[in-house]
């Protein structure tokens, strides 16, 4: 007997009005959503939250690929959220949430606390929204999602002690123009190297201090180490005695200088805030 090839009519729709939506685009055709609980006797149970809509994070090729009529997308609330926390969220001092570019509301962002999958064949029947209006803009929502999702999990010997210290520090200086401030502007990344690994105990830590391309550096290599040792020296690294210090401890260098089996050898501390680009 010859295989039945004819499409499903039905699953061909559903690709057909998946096709316009894209990650970062959102409906407000429900304003619940789902979320565990423990009742009074300590049971498990669902129930909803009252949100602004929905926000699709789940990657545009994802979401129009379905391959079957049970294929889900993720998603994340809507919220309204104070002013105060949305400058943070617009700086990316917190990763709690992200910018919706049209929102409805200035005050609305993505909850990026918060997520659940709802099944495709629910979203094509909700009005969808374009939630941004050029891809410059919709790489920043991906941004807030790589750094709330991508980051990496630094022991928590170096997380309570120099990675803590540092961003605290570059936190402090944002929203100033201080020598000390143009320091971590003047950064594209700060990286952590373990020498063999970070889960050797012993194994030798060094700071890959990594500069901007020009013109955005705006302090010499010898201040910005010198920033770096003045937290070193003041004892507020905290440093663990379950790690060494290489030697050096601060290295500057560029894109160009880094080799790529540095670069893979090494983990991103999260100071996406401080940069040039941030302020741009």
């Amino acid at each position: 007997m010859a295989e039945n090839n004819e499409p499903n009519a039905e699953l061909e729709e559903l690709r057909a009005a998946l096709a316009p939506w894209r990650q970062g685009d959102f409906t407000i055709s429900t304003g619940e959503f789902p979320v565990a609980f423990l009742n009074e006797n300590d049971v498990i149970e669902t129930g909803w939250d009252s949100v602004q809509g929905l926000v699709v994070v789940s990657q545009t090729c994802d979401i129009v690929n379905a391959m079957d009529l049970d294929d889900v997308v993720v998603v994340a609330p809507i919220v309204e959220v104070t002013e105060g926390l949305l400058e943070s969220i617009k700086f990316g001092t917190t990763t709690v949430g992200a910018v919706i570019e049209n929102s409805l509301l200035p005050t609305d962002v993505a909850d990026l606390r918060f997520l659940a999958t709802i099944r495709k064949t629910s979203l094509v029947k909700m009005e969808r929204k374009e939630g941004f209006s050029s891809e410059q803009t919709r790489d920043v929502f991906v941004n807030a999602l790589e750094r709330r999702y991508g980051r990496f999990a630094f022991p928590d010997a170096l997380s309570n002690g120099p990675v803590i210290t540092i961003r605290n520090r570059a936190k402090s200086l944002r929203k100033k123009d201080s020598p000390n401030a143009k320091v971590y502007k003047s950064l594209r990344s700060v990286r952590l190297a373990a020498d063999p690994d970070f889960d050797t105990p012993g194994a030798r830590i060094q700071f890959l201090l990594v500069l901007n391309d020009p013109p955005h550096v705006f302090a010499q290599p010898q201040d910005i180490i010198a920033e770096l040792k003045s937290q070193e020296i003041a004892e507020r690294f905290n440093w663990p005695p379950v790690f060494e210090k290489e030697t050096p401890l601060f290295r500057v260098v560029t894109m160009d200088s880094l080799s790529a089996r540095e670069w893979d050898g090494s983990r991103h501390v999260d100071l996406d805030f401080i940069s040039w680009r941030s302020e741009t």
